[in-house]
């Protein structure tokens, strides 16, 4: 995993510019009236990336910390941080093995992250890290890739092209492909930018990440001290992101709400 979102975290939130963080968030808290028995405030974000979410649940009252094992991006959250006046705490750290004092009330880990664990013990050493960070009757949110939806889609091909600022022009090419027998989706990504219409920066990166079924992943939680309260879909170009509809064979993406007891 540490060798990803080093180039990539460079250009990470040129690419999602239009990423709508404050309506995630805003949803994301509607969780935690749902299924927390009291006011939470202290947030862990797992895999917090360059701080997108992590600075808006600070905006909003929360006492948030996050970590990433990227450093590029990291510094980018500190500096951001900065910028804004926010009092979050960053750390580069791995969330297999969290070194934090003092315990949370909700722990997050969104945007595909948890998919980075690949092995089961990589699964298992996360929960186990995380629920040791997480008060009793804490909830985790983490959003995962759906393994049935992916067996639909073998391989593919993607081209996109935002355009952040007006001198700007990145191109992400992403090669996808599923192995149906391990669960393992390896993306072979490539950017173009352009920058004045002169190519300023090419470079490859290689994700490999893990998709799951509901029921192993209900195993994996049971197994590390957490219940599983919901699966709910995902979808990123509605007005509600996460949501409460019911996962189906279409859902691409989708959220689990677990409790820790």
């Amino acid at each position: 995993m540490s060798s990803i979102y080093t180039k990539y975290g460079e250009y990470y939130d040129l690419v999602y510019y239009r990423k709508n963080y404050e309506q995630e968030c805003k949803d994301i808290v509607e969780y935690f009236d749902k299924f927390l028995k009291f006011k939470p405030i202290r947030i862990l974000d797992v895999g917090c990336g360059t701080g997108g979410h992590s600075l808006i649940l600070a905006k909003m009252g929360y006492e948030v910390t996050g970590i990433d094992l990227s450093k590029v991006m990291i510094s980018q959250a500190i500096r951001k941080a900065e910028e804004f006046n926010l009092n979050v705490n960053f750390h580069v750290q791995d969330m297999r093995n969290i070194q934090l004092d003092g315990k949370f009330d909700v722990a997050i880990c969104l945007f595909g992250t948890f998919d980075y664990l690949i092995t089961d013990e990589d699964i298992s050493r996360a929960l186990s890290s995380i629920r040791r960070h997480l008060v009793k009757n804490g909830i985790f949110i983490f959003d995962f890739w759906p393994s049935y939806y992916y067996a639909q889609r073998p391989r593919w091909h993607t081209t996109r092209k935002c355009t952040p600022r007006e001198n700007i022009i990145i191109l992400r090419v992403i090669n996808g492909r599923f192995n149906v027998v391990n669960s393992i989706i390896t993306l072979d990504l490539e950017c173009y930018v352009i920058e004045n219409n002169e190519l300023k920066d090419h470079f490859h990166e290689y994700h490999v990440l893990r998709a799951f079924t509901i029921n192993e992943l209900k195993h994996f939680l049971i197994e590390n001290n957490f219940t599983p309260k919901a699966f709910y879909k995902l979808s990123w170009t509605s007005d509600k992101i996460y949501g409460s509809k019911e996962v189906d064979a279409q859902t691409s993406n989708a959220v689990c709400i677990a409790m820790a007891t």
